[in-house]
């Protein structure tokens, strides 16, 4: 298991960057850049609560999945698959 503060720092690493997706003629276009203070909240705070769930136990995919699909509808602009799903994933228990 690991400790809350460890939790904690990723999380707040995570909420650094956010992956913004637009659509031009049809295709999808995503932009990497670095967040605004309530946007990096946001992504830093559902990140902490996904990894917290995931460290007691909750199974790994059914967090990510929503912890995806929760940010869609903080920002609806956010390529929530890229900005939450996969360091969620890819987090090392």
């Amino acid at each position: 298991m690991k400790s809350e503060k460890e939790l904690k720092e990723y999380a707040q690493q995570v909420g650094k960057e956010i992956v913004i997706r637009k659509y031009i003629n049809g295709n999808s276009e995503d932009t990497r850049r670095q967040t605004n203070k309530e946007e990096s909240k946001l992504i830093a705070s559902v990140v902490y609560g996904s990894l917290l769930a995931i460290n007691q136990k909750a199974d790994l995919q059914s967090v990510a999945d929503a912890a995806e699909y929760i940010i869609r509808q903080l920002l609806p602009e956010v390529n929530g698959y890229d900005t939450i799903y996969l360091p969620i994933k890819e987090y090392s228990f």
